[in-house]
């Protein structure tokens, strides 16, 4: 997809256009798959149902990448978070090339606690470290981006701060 086309994607401008074949045939996920993929919440449903349903290109790269992050023997809770986190550009970044170690790692680092501590569904809060004495407390709605974005709240805290 163009920078052309990736923008009108993200306007609104782009229809769901892509069928269940022309999705397997730029993926290479089979259709069951991605029904699997949809019960999880990793992608979105498709708009439409049975033969007639069609997928956007949100659909394309979000698989183009969920791909590329089960290679990297991520979890299904470490993949969808990393989604969620990510918007449609990051993830079109991402599926052509981009690498993501970085995000994998402080999506690990703020998914996996010491044993014994709570799973940040089971608390109003979970903390993500930020510097050595600096700790950001978000909520379960928010903390998807804050995992994903760790580096950029790194930087914007630590530079408020003078750290």
């Amino acid at each position: 997809m163009t920078e052309y086309q990736l923008r009108e994607f993200e306007d609104g401008i782009d229809p769901a256009r892509f069928d269940a074949f022309e999705l397997f045939a730029m993926t290479g996920i089979p259709l069951r798959n991605v029904y699997f993929y949809v019960q999880r919440g990793l992608i979105p449903h498709s708009i439409g149902s049975g033969p007639a349903a069609r997928y956007t290109y949100e659909h394309v790269v979000r698989l183009l990448v969920l791909r590329k992050l089960k290679k990297r023997q991520m979890t299904l809770r470490e993949i969808r978070v990393f989604l969620d986190g990510s918007t449609v550009r990051e993830l079109h970044r991402i599926a052509n090339g981009v690498d993501p170690t970085g995000i994998i790692r402080d999506v690990r680092r703020v998914l996996y606690r010491p044993p014994g501590s709570p799973l940040p569904e089971e608390e109003p809060l979970t903390c993500v470290k930020i510097a050595d004495e600096i700790e950001l407390y978000v909520g379960p709605a928010y903390v998807a981006h804050a995992a994903v974005r760790c580096r950029e709240l790194v930087e914007a805290i630590t530079s408020i701060l003078e750290v």
